[in-house]
């Protein structure tokens, strides 16, 4: 029998201090989420989990890359019951390479007002867990972890949350391009320098 894990995983790496030590340090957009968890899935899982059968959500290739339907409906499932704090923030999705730094900083560029006036829901969420989620993985999901385990979740998550999304996705795309052969966006990272 596989153990299900991945709302567990999903709610660690919400609980997960990142750069800081502060637990709950959120995670900004669903894309960087779902490539945190793709990422654990194909280069962590197998060691993480010592050889315990578990199953973890289920990725296919899509318009963005790798994509899960399940850990899209458990971060869905955790945000209706108010687990899950989801926060639409000032930062503008752009195509462009910028850092959230760089973005806030710029808020008044003719791109921001443009991003802003044309299209509302071009903004980044931010996710992280409320008070009731955080008591619950507190006392049922991160102290059942071992020191190990944690520090795996907290340098992957302290890495990725760090990383510009241009750089994150370079780095699915060329390293997992199985994944990328959906995508409508492969052609501005395919064949590019990959490094994490």
């Amino acid at each position: 029998m596989k153990i299900k894990a991945g709302k567990d995983l999903l709610l660690g790496f919400l609980y997960a201090p990142g750069k800081g030590d502060e637990i709950n340090e959120p995670i900004w957009g669903r894309t960087r989420l779902e490539k945190m968890m793709f990422i654990f899935e194909k280069e962590l899982a197998e060691g993480f989990y010592h050889n315990v059968d578990v199953a973890l959500p289920e990725f296919i290739p899509y318009l963005y890359g790798p994509y899960s339907m399940e850990l899209l409906d458990d971060l869905t499932l955790f945000i209706a019951l108010q687990f899950i704090n989801e926060t639409e923030t000032s930062v503008a999705i752009t195509g462009e390479t910028a850092s959230i730094q760089d973005t806030i900083q710029n808020e008044n560029d003719d791109l921001w007002d443009e991003v802003s006036e044309e299209n509302p829901s071009q903004y980044e969420k931010s996710y992280s867990l409320s008070e009731i989620g955080l008591e619950y993985t507190e006392q049922r999901v991160w102290s059942e972890l071992t020191d190990i385990q944690k520090s795996v979740i907290i340098r992957l998550k302290t890495q990725i949350n760090n990383m510009l999304l241009d750089d994150l996705l370079n780095y699915v795309y060329n390293k997992y391009p199985e994944y990328a052969e959906n995508s409508i966006i492969r052609e501005k990272y395919l064949g590019k320098e990959i490094r994490l």
